[in-house]
C-alpha cells in the first residue's frame, strides 16, 4: 500500500537525509535515524482517518523544529517563536492536530528515539543523555521501559477479552486439542483499565515534571520582578520621608539672626547724636589697587539726579557696642577660589544688579551658586590667570547654568587684559578685595516706592552688603533681599526713615533723613572701611 506522509514528509526527509550522512563515519547512528524514520512511518495515520483539513503551517513547522533539535534543549516558547506564533495559540492549534501538548509530544518522540538507541543492535550501552536529550542515561531508560509498558497496555482492544471455550475443540483430524488458558483476572482488568483511561491521563510523569519547572521558573520570576519592584518603591518612600523630615527640621530650626535684631532697639540709643557733616574716618594711605581702573565712583547719572535733593545726614555705628561678628555666605574675605574666566558683551554695563549704566566696563558676572541671590552684586573682585597677569573687577551680573561655581564671566574688556580674547577659556583664581573709593555710598528707592511699600538699593559700597534694617515703631527690622539688588519692605514700614546697613565683615552703617524719592540716588557722608 502507498500512502502519502502529508505533513511528516519533510520530517521523514530530515532523518533519511541524516542516517546517509553518518552512515560512512558512524554506522550505529545512521542505523538509529533509519530506525526512527521507519517508525514515524508505522505510527502514519491511514489517509481515510487523517482531518480532513490539513495541518496547520504553525504545527508543521514546530515539528520540523522538534526533531531537527529533538537532541538538544527546547522550550515551548522557542518553538513558538520559530513556528511564527504565540504561545498559547502553537499549543491551541498542536493539541487540535496531534491531539497532545507541545511538552507531551516531545517527549513522546525522546522517548521513542531511545527506545530506539536502547533496542538497536549496535549499541551495546545505553545512549548518552546528550543523544537522547535526557538529564541522564537512567532517567532515559526508566522513562522508555515505563512507556513501553503502558503502550503494551494500551494495545488491548478495547471490550471484554475474547471468550475461550472451556473445552477442547476437535482438529481436522480427529484428535483433540486442549483448551487455551484463560487470560489471568488481573491482567484483563490492568489492561482495559489503562485502555480506558483518556489520553490525557496516561501521558508520562515527567511531562508534568518538565510543565512544573516550566511554571515554577515563570514563578520566579514574576516574585523577582514583584521583589525588585517593593524594594524601588520602599527606597523612594524613605528618601521622600528623610526630605519631609529635613524640611520640618530647618523650619523649626531657631534663626540665629533673631536675636540680634531683638537686641537691635538697645544698639540705637548706644551711639550719640548724629554729628551733621561728619564722615567717617578712612585710611589716607594710597593702596596698590586703587591705581585700578575698576576702584571706580558710582554712576554718574545718579549723582547729577541726587543735585536738587538735600544730603542726608548718617552716622556709623561704633564697632565696639554691638559689631556682629562677619557674616556667613559662600564668598568670605581671605579665601582664594579656583575657577575658570569666559567673557561676554556687556553693552551698556547694566545687569542682574541692577546699578545701572556704567561707562567703567571692568566689570564681570558671577556664577549662580556664588550669586547667592545678589548677596555678591557691588562686590570687587581680583583675579589672577595663569601667566601672571592680574585685574581687578566688579560683580554687577550673574551668569546662569551651566557656570559651575567658581567661574567668573568677564566682559571683553577685562578678559583681554589677562589673555588673548581668541582662547575663550582660561582658568583662573580670584579672591574679594576691599579696595579705597573716594566717594560715600548711596541710597536708591526702585521706581514705585510708596509709604505702603518701597524696594531700597545700597549703591557704590566698598565692601559686599550683608544685610539693610530699617527703623520702625518696633525697633531695627530686617528686611528680606531679592535677586535684582533690592530689599523689600512689602507693608511699607520704615520707608523713607532712618536705616542700618552692614557688610560681610560685620561693620554697621546707620544713614538717617533720606526722601522717599523713587529711581533717585542719594548720596550719604558714609562708607565702609577697606579691610
Amino acid at each position: 500500500m502507498i500512502q502519502h506522509a502529508g505533513p511528516e514528509l519533510t520530517c521523514l526527509k530530515t532523518q533519511l537525509r541524516q542516517a546517509v550522512a553518518v552512515w560512512p563515519s558512524v554506522p550505529a547512528r545512521g542505523a538509529a535515524e533509519v530506525w526512527a524514520a521507519l517508525w514515524r512511518v508505522a505510527q502514519l495515520a491511514p489517509a481515510r482517518e487523517r482531518n480532513a483539513q490539513a495541518a496547520h503551517p504553525a504545527v508543521t513547522a514546530a515539528v520540523a523544529l522538534i526533531e531537527a533539535r529533538l537532541g538538544r534543549p527546547l522550550t515551548v516558547p522557542d518553538i513558538a517563536s520559530a513556528a511564527g506564533s504565540s504561545h498559547n495559540h502553537l499549543t491551541r492549534l498542536f493539541r487540535a492536530a496531534t491531539g497532545e501538548a507541545v511538552v507531551g509530544y516531545v517527549l513522546a518522540r525522546r522517548m521513542e528515539r531511545a527506545r530506539h538507541f536502547l533496542q538497536a543492535p549496535p549499541f551495546p550501552s545505553p545512549p548518552s543523555p546528550h543523544r537522547s536529550a535526557f538529564p541522564t542515561s537512567r532517567c532515559s531508560t526508566r522513562l522508555v521501559a515505563a512507556r513501553a509498558e503502558l503502550l503494551r497496555a494500551a494495545s488491548v482492544p478495547p471490550g471484554p477479552p475474547p471468550r475461550t471455550p472451556p473445552i477442547s475443540e476437535r482438529t481436522d483430524t480427529g484428535h483433540r486439542r486442549p483448551a487455551a488458558p484463560k487470560d489471568p483476572p488481573h491482567a484483563r482488568s490492568t489492561a482495559a483499565a489503562t485502555f480506558s483511561r483518556p489520553a490525557a491521563t496516561r501521558q508520562c510523569t515527567s511531562t508534568r515534571i518538565f510543565e512544573r519547572t516550566d511554571m515554577q521558573t515563570a514563578r520566579q520570576a514574576a516574585r523577582q520582578r514583584r521583589r525588585r519592584h517593593r524594594l524601588m518603591l520602599g527606597a523612594a518612600v524613605i528618601l521622600t520621608a528623610a526630605g519631609v523630615l529635613f524640611c520640618l527640621v530647618t523650619a523649626m530650626r531657631p534663626d540665629p539672626k533673631a536675636g540680634a535684631a531683638a537686641v537691635a532697639p538697645a544698639d540705637v540709643a548706644a551711639p550719640a547724636a548724629p554729628l551733621a557733616g561728619a564722615t567717617p574716618s578712612a585710611p589716607t594711605s594710597p593702596s596698590p589697587a586703587a591705581s585700578s581702573p575698576a576702584a571706580a565712583t558710582p554712576s554718574a547719572a545718579g549723582a547729577t539726579a541726587t543735585a536738587q535733593t538735600p544730603r542726608p545726614s548718617a552716622k556709623e555705628s561704633p564697632p565696639a557696642a554691638s559689631a556682629p561678628a562677619p557674616s556667613a555666605g559662600r564668598i568670605q574675605p581671605g579665601t582664594t577660589y579656583k575657577g575658570v574666566a569666559t567673557a561676554y558683551a556687556v553693552g551698556d554695563g547694566n545687569g542682574a544688579c541692577l546699578f545701572g549704566p556704567s561707562d567703567d566696563l571692568m566689570i564681570a558676572a558671577m556664577n549662580t551658586t556664588d550669586y547667592e541671590s545678589s548677596r555678591a552684586c557691588g562686590a570687587y573682585v581680583r583675579v589672577h590667570a595663569a601667566n601672571g597677569a592680574s585685574i581687578t573687577v566688579r560683580i554687577t551680573n550673574e551668569c546662569p547654568l551651566p557656570c559651575a561655581p567658581g567661574q567668573l564671566d568677564l566682559s571683553q574688556q577685562a578678559f583681554a587684559k589677562l589673555a588673548d580674547p581668541k582662547l575663550g577659556r582660561i582658568p583662573i583664581t580670584w579672591s574679594l578685595l576691599s579696595p579705597q573709593t573716594s566717594g560715600a555710598l548711596s541710597i536708591r528707592y526702585k521706581t514705585g516706592s510708596s509709604p505702603n511699600w518701597c524696594g531700597i538699593q545700597v549703591i557704590g559700597h566698598r565692601n559686599p552688603v550683608a544685610r539693610l534694617e530699617v527703623r520702625t515703631a518696633a525697633g531695627w527690622r530686617k528686611l528680606p533681599r531679592t535677586d535684582y539688588n533690592y530689599f523689600l519692605s512689602a507693608d511699607g514700614s520704615g520707608c523713607g526713615g532712618a536705616m542700618r546697613i552692614t557688610d560681610i565683615y560685620g561693620e554697621q552703617l546707620t544713614v538717617e533723613g533720606t526722601a522717599l524719592l523713587p529711581d533717585v540716588a542719594q548720596p550719604t557722608r558714609v562708607q565702609f572701611a577697606p579691610h
